[in-house]
């Protein structure tokens, strides 16, 4: 199953390894990567995630991160990851995910070579898995 990653997914990532970056590099290169490692594990598993605050999506907690996504048409989209412990205003997250799920709906996703440029940019070290 291939994964596709909504545009400010990706920001969502780059806002994490941001944060943990600027206390300690290493741990925000591990974070990154554990995040990356699981959300690959949707592909096999794409009921892996309990269900959703909203209609069609799911949530793949990794604590402290909840990763937002939707399984359709053969694919995983990621809608949006954010930090459990935040209190997002509900408004915030409904947002945010809606705004995810118009651009599936459009068919607007980062290409994979921005998914791989954007995790080149934490230091990862191991490519993009690619679906079989």
């Amino acid at each position: 199953m291939e994964i596709h990653w909504f545009p400010d997914a990706l920001a969502d990532i780059d806002a994490i390894f941001n944060h943990i970056h600027a206390d300690n590099p290493a741990a925000a290169r591990e974070i990154i990567s554990e995040l990356r490692s699981t959300i690959d594990l949707l592909r096999e598993n794409p009921k892996l995630g309990r269900s959703g605050r909203w209609p069609r999506t799911r949530e793949l907690v990794m604590p402290p991160y909840v990763v937002a996504y939707r399984e359709a048409d053969a694919a995983i989209t990621i809608l949006a990851i954010y930090h459990s412990a935040r209190m997002w205003p509900e408004s915030w997250l409904r947002a945010h995910i809606e705004e995810g799920l118009k651009q599936v709906k459009n068919g607007q996703f980062a290409s994979k070579e921005e998914v791989q440029r954007a995790f080149d940019s934490f230091g990862s070290e191991e490519p993009l898995e690619e679906p079989e």
